[in-house]
């Protein structure tokens, strides 16, 4: 509906465009044609994704990680098993830390077609357990993702009496040496700057 009431009033500014242009004894400028862009309905787009229209691989994924892990990366799968098209018009991240790789939007999914979202969350920072998630809107309503991610410590490293010893020597000598070089590995993630 949309589209045929813009076309007419596209054709009825082209028109009398034109019969101005003659009035005045000039020539109109030549018109330029363009292919249809389909925009799609979002009408829907606020309300919650029906259930049975997309079968998901799962909307709560969860992974556990080792402190100091740049990323956490995610990715959902899904197939459109509702009988017809349907459009992902945006995939909007909880937060700036999280961001989302998928085809460009809109995206339109046949029947039967099947897709997936990578959402990667950068870990700078967080510790512990840490919720994100992502809004997902398409022409039919909108589902959100959730990610859970459990940052747990690295494990303590093991030094033997002599590396012990050693260290021990360098710390004398360089009190300093504690923040440089494998010394660093402990000591310096504990340095608040």
């Amino acid at each position: 509906m949309r589209h045929n009431v813009f076309l007419t009033w596209t054709l009825a500014w082209a028109f009398m465009s034109a019969m101005a242009f003659r009035a005045n004894g000039q020539t109109p400028p030549p018109v330029v044609a363009s292919h249809p862009v389909f925009v799609p309905d979002t009408s829907h787009s606020m309300q919650p994704l029906p259930d049975g229209l997309f079968n998901w691989n799962s909307t709560l994924e969860s992974t556990s990680v080792i402190s100091g892990a740049d990323y956490a990366r995610f990715r959902f799968d899904f197939t459109n098993v509702s009988g017809k098209n349907i459009t992902i018009i945006s995939v909007h991240p909880s937060c700036g830390c999280t961001t989302a790789e998928l085809p460009p939007v809109p995206w339109t999914l046949a029947n039967g077609h099947s897709g997936s979202i990578q959402l990667n969350v950068n870990l700078a920072g967080k510790f512990g357990t840490v919720f994100k998630s992502a809004k997902v809107t398409t022409d039919m309503g909108n589902k959100d993702l959730m990610m859970r991610i459990t940052i747990n410590p690295a494990p303590p490293i093991q030094l033997s009496p002599a590396q012990m010893q050693l260290g021990i020597k360098m710390a004398k000598a360089d009190r300093q040496a504690v923040f440089r070089n494998d010394c660093a590995t402990c000591h310096a993630p504990n340095v608040s700057g």
